[in-house]
């Protein structure tokens, strides 16, 4: 399996995690003043099709026998190339009347060959395919016989298939940004009295990248204890005995709440429950919690580029 843009030409390593992967259709060529990227599409062979494989990194290819709609088929690369063509003739109110360039076909045929010579020796001269450790374990079962698990050569001949990928919504990661202590901070980088967040609505401690599967929900999870529904009982009963007008030890003690103690580090931000001049803030338990957000949105794609 690769991906090529409408020129014909891979432009990215196709086994990379989606967040690193789908920056690529942001790509802007200054020569030509287009985005040659918006739309990429990922072709493979039968052996791909065809393969009984239910691997969780399999979608979205079609398991055997089941047809799908998105999917493109051709008999032959020149074949496959005049269908996709008429696909995007169908989608051009959509995707703003692109089409694919005139020379996809001559540059496929030597992308083609270019990807086989890498397969056979193992090698991606081009992107490092297969190299880093993130690409070979979100690739497929490997090929018998394959030097590197992430590549494998085409079959000489067809049928083909082909799915357009595009750029796409599917998580947040901006926001507000906050401190190791989970209160948000303004543009001089000093906390906002009284307003704190976690999860999605924030801007992603990791930056511009990734913290694994769920990964959006771990920030989270940094601000609670992981016994949470016992310790989450006893800080009800104090919120409870805050909100009748009683004494906040009237119940559980400040041992048993994990209270920050005097001398306690600014930065120690482990424990579950934190206690602000006026406010008792208890441990976050939803995925977005802060009083209010900006959200913004990070490209991500509408199907996964994850098999050979």
């Amino acid at each position: 399996m690769i991906q090529v843009n409408k020129y014909g030409r891979r432009v990215v390593n196709e086994k990379m995690a989606y967040s690193d992967r789908s920056r690529i259709h942001a790509a802007y060529d200054p020569n030509r003043r287009e985005y040659p990227n918006l739309l990429m599409f990922m072709l493979y062979d039968d052996n791909v099709a065809s393969s009984p494989s239910r691997h969780v990194m399999r979608h979205p290819i079609p398991m055997p026998g089941k047809d799908a709609d998105y999917v493109i088929k051709g008999d032959t690369w020149d074949d496959l190339a005049t269908n996709i063509d008429a696909a995007l003739v169908e989608m051009a109110d959509d995707i703003a009347g692109l089409r694919l360039d005139p020379s996809f076909s001559t540059n496929l045929a030597a992308t083609i060959a270019r990807f086989d010579d890498f397969a056979e020796t193992g090698r991606d001269l081009d992107f490092g395919r297969g190299e880093a450790a993130i690409a070979r374990a979100w690739s497929g079962p490997k090929r018998p016989g394959s030097p590197n698990p992430s590549i494998a050569p085409f079959a000489a001949e067809g049928p083909y298939y082909c799915i357009i990928v595009c750029a796409a919504t599917l998580d947040t990661n901006g926001g507000p940004v906050i401190n190791p202590r989970a209160q948000v901070i303004d543009v001089q980088g000093e906390p906002i009295p009284g307003l704190y967040g976690a999860g999605n609505c924030i801007a992603s401690p990791a930056g511009q990248g990734v913290l694994g599967s769920r990964g959006d929900h771990r920030t989270r999870h940094h601000f609670r204890s992981p016994r949470r529904s016992r310790r989450r009982r006893r800080v009800d009963q104090v919120v409870r005995n805050l909100k009748s007008g009683g004494d906040r030890h009237n119940g559980p003690d400040r041992a048993a709440l994990r209270l920050p103690q005097p001398g306690r580090r600014p930065g120690d931000h482990s424990r579950p429950v934190r206690r602000m001049p006026g406010h008792v803030r208890v441990g976050v338990t939803g995925s977005a919690s802060t009083t209010r957000c900006c959200p913004s949105t990070t490209e991500q794609t509408t199907a996964s580029s994850r098999h050979r």
